[in-house]
């Protein structure tokens, strides 16, 4: 047997003011004096308080990328068996002089790779295509 009657509420009375979310109560206490604090952090900051000039500087700065962007220089109009093979050498000669790194080097030689592995299958494409065709 329940000592709770069915449909009849525990709490009647309801939650005792005061003791709302938190989100509810940090709204009450520090929104009425947001301009105030939001003033007291700029000077904190600007009079060399490091922690606040961090917490200024983290939310200002959009964040870092985490890798800076490669540009290659590669020639124009040549075949893409040429091309592949150009950006192989560009990308060793980036390596060595130290205009990219690594790992850059890798992910690009991977893309590189992929690219002509596409190739190979328009060509075969291609090639089945034309089997099909001839008499």
């Amino acid at each position: 047997m329940s000592t709770f009657e069915v449909g009849t509420s525990g709490n009647p009375n309801g939650r005792p003011k005061g003791t709302g979310h938190r989100q509810q109560l940090f709204n009450e206490l520090v929104m009425p004096h947001k301009t105030a604090l939001f003033d007291k952090a700029i000077e904190l900051a600007l009079n060399g308080n490091e922690t606040m000039l961090r917490l200024f500087l983290e939310r200002m700065l959009p964040p870092k990328p985490r890798e800076e962007p490669v540009t290659l220089e590669l020639p124009e109009n040549i075949s893409k068996s040429e091309l592949l093979l150009t950006m192989g050498e560009v990308i060793l000669r980036g390596i060595s002089n130290h205009d990219i790194t690594p790992s850059q080097g890798k992910l690009i030689l991977n893309l590189a790779e992929q690219q002509r592995q596409l190739f190979k299958i328009k060509e075969d494409a291609e090639e089945f295509r034309n089997i099909l065709n001839s008499p």
